[in-house]
């Protein structure tokens, strides 16, 4: 089977009839490299027959509920599933202690599973890398607007947000995740064949733009409002940049070739 992406949920975290957050996979060969784990995304796994137990490892770009809130029932499934092979659950290294406690509140004991959870802490650089895929974090200011809040109730957060450079054989994705502005993705789009980028915090023609500019080859838009109206057809024409780059806005189910 050829690698490929295959799309989860497309939402942004404010309540809707169909998704909650965002999230995906990429399959290389029979594995399935996870990244973001929204609220509902057992149930997504479930509807679209993929096998759960062939999860290989997670990665949380940020601790937003609609990036992690679907965890929990997700790590409960792959207990009644029988899993039995080892999970790596890769999340911001300030959330560590806080998610083991909040698994030991949930009951979801790690003497209890019959897999073994490995949490692992995600730094800025090269922080993955197997026989199939390699996963590179780069840090975002997504959450830093919450700075002021952080320092006059001296909390312990620390603002971590990533964007991933993941890759995959001789190609290249950029995972954007969540971040502030479109200048958190300029000068990271070298040599990159495939985009996956939030549409929340950004516009769709900024990133297009610079996605043409760099040569990519796929942009993939995720994380958006229900009721988007962008149409990328509509929004290019007859343009030379429709020719130039191969859009989609994604949609439960998806499955594109890497």
């Amino acid at each position: 089977m050829p690698d490929r992406i295959i799309i989860n949920s497309t939402g942004c975290g404010n309540y809707s009839n169909k998704t909650a957050g965002s999230s995906f996979f990429i399959q290389v060969k029979n594995s399935l490299y996870q990244f973001e784990a929204d609220e509902g995304i057992s149930s997504v796994i479930n509807k679209s027959k993929l096998d759960i137990n062939s999860i290989r490892s997670i990665f949380i770009s940020h601790l937003h509920p609609d990036h992690i809130v679907g965890l929990f029932v997700e790590l409960q499934s792959m207990h009644l599933a029988e899993r039995i092979e080892a999970l790596e659950l890769y999340v911001p290294g300030e959330g560590i202690t806080q998610l083991e406690s909040f698994l030991d509140m949930l009951y979801l004991f790690k003497e209890k599973m019959q897999f073994k959870l490995v949490v692992k802490p995600i730094d800025v650089g090269l922080f993955f890398d197997d026989d199939d895929l390699s996963v590179t974090a780069i840090g975002n200011s997504h959450l830093n607007k919450n700075a002021r809040l952080i320092d006059e109730n001296d909390r312990s957060n620390k603002c971590q947000s990533y964007s991933f450079k993941i890759e995959c054989g001789d190609k290249r994705v950029y995972y954007s995740g969540d971040i502030a502005s479109i200048d958190e993705l300029t000068g990271k789009l070298d040599n990159i064949d495939i985009v996956i980028s939030e549409l929340s915090h950004v516009e769709p023609l900024e990133v297009i733009d610079l996605c043409v500019e760099r040569g990519v080859e796929k942009l993939i838009f995720i994380h958006f409002m229900e009721d988007i109206t962008f149409d990328p057809d509509t929004v290019l024409g007859n343009s030379r940049k429709r020719d130039s780059i191969d859009i989609h806005l994604a949609h439960e189910g998806m499955v594109i070739s890497i």
